[in-house]
Formats: C-alpha cells, structure tokens, sequence
C-alpha cells in the first residue's frame, strides 16, 4: 500500500507488520516521531515496523561518510543529499523506544541501516 508517514486511511485494519524503505529520510526529526506513534496505532499487540532507509550510527559518522564520499566522488554526489533527513540510528531507537518498541538494528552499508522494533 502507498500512503502518507504523516496521515493514514480511517479504514485501516490492525496490522501485523509494517514495512518501509527508502522513504523515512525525507521527514524531518518532528516527522519521524510523529509517525512513529501513528504507526504504532495501526499495529496489533506485538506488531513490528522494519525499515530500511538512509542512516547513520551518529553525527560524527555522518561526517566522516560525507568526507570520504566528497574525496572519492567529488561535491556533485552529496549535492543530491541535499534537503534530506536521514536518520542517526541510536536517537532513532530512542524514538521507537520511547513507544514502547524494542529495538535492534544493523549496519547494512556506511549510509544504510535496518531498523526492527517490534512493540512490547
């Protein structure tokens, strides 16, 4: 199903699992914690969310990605990340935490993580 982060149909039935990837990135830090808890009321007792997006383990890494990507590829690529949100992954637990998920991710690349929070 296609939809919005910020704004779903009243007709939904509770799900099982919800599913996103390459998508989180573009909502703000506000966003994200926002559709976290409409997500979490779209889920049935024990339900999990999986994403997969753009992330980074914390600032520091985010800036060292960056500079080696600006010194491998040149400015041009980090251009196209321009206005994007990605996520850092431990304040993002922190997010699904604070719902009432338990958490746990993975590294997949230097800029991509799985995030599985499956609520308790």
């Amino acid at each position: 199903m296609n939809g919005d982060f910020l704004k779903y149909p009243r007709a939904l039935k509770p799900a099982d699992l919800i599913v996103s990837a390459y998508a989180f990135h573009h909502l703000t830090e506000k966003e994200k914690a926002k559709s976290i808890r409409l997500m979490k009321k779209l889920l049935k007792p024990g339900g999990r969310i999986v994403m997969a997006d753009f992330m980074f383990k914390n600032e520091l890494e985010k800036e060292r990605t960056a500079c080696s990507i600006r010194e491998e590829c040149g400015a041009d690529i980090l251009a196209a990340f321009e206005g994007e949100y990605p996520a850092f992954y431990d304040s993002f637990a922190s997010l699904f935490e604070r719902e009432g998920f338990k958490v746990d991710g993975e590294q997949l690349t230097v800029s991509v993580w799985i995030i599985r929070a499956c609520l308790s």
